[in-house]
């Protein structure tokens, strides 16, 4: 009883306070491949710095498998991870098992954006209420790659393209990248 009542006043009060925004941070290739074989498929300083950059402060939601992948929280952020099992528990994040629930909740109690970092299926969970895209477009074709960003349900919203910069390739990163930030267009 006393979890409804918490779920009523969190609903009645996003009716009236400001709801922090949601944001994607994603790195893909040309193709839109994000991962191989459950890892990263590249190693790239300048955006590992960028996304610290980024996320430093914030709340980060991923999927239980890109938290796995990574092997331990993120260090200086709040860590949401989703996941469909219920048994599931790790040191030090908050498991969220309803993700509109605790998106909500999160979304109350912030007042940064709520960045959503992977993998692929939560992407695409988010993407229907995300206001902005954090894209590294790395300037390569990743050779088997096994998971790739939901490009089709992207292109389903209409996105304003407001920044982009360029990172050259160099002796510490083998790809060109670019750094974009796409705007939802409210419709």
């Amino acid at each position: 009883m006393k979890s409804i009542l918490i779920d009523i006043v969190d609903w009645i009060k996003s009716l009236y306070l400001p709801l922090a925004p949601v944001e994607i941070v994603v790195a893909m290739d040309m193709n839109g491949a994000i991962g191989k074989e459950g890892k990263l498929p590249w190693h790239l300083p300048a955006d590992m710095k960028f996304f610290r950059g980024l996320t430093a402060g914030h709340t980060v939601v991923m999927g239980r498998k890109t938290y796995e992948s990574i092997g331990k929280k993120l260090e200086g952020r709040a860590n949401c991870i989703v996941t469909r099992d219920e048994s599931w528990s790790a040191e030090g994040v908050e498991v969220w098992h309803d993700w509109k629930r605790d998106l909500r909740k999160a979304r109350l109690n912030s007042n940064k954006p709520i960045l959503i970092v992977g993998g692929a299926e939560i992407y695409e969970l988010f993407l229907p209420v995300a206001q902005k895209l954090h894209i590294t477009r790395i300037v390569a074709d990743i050779d088997n790659p096994d998971t790739y960003f939901p490009v089709a349900a992207w292109k389903y919203y209409l996105w304003d393209l407001t920044s982009k910069s360029l990172q050259y390739k160099d002796s510490h990163n083998q790809f060109f990248m670019f750094f974009e930030t796409w705007t939802k267009v409210e419709s």
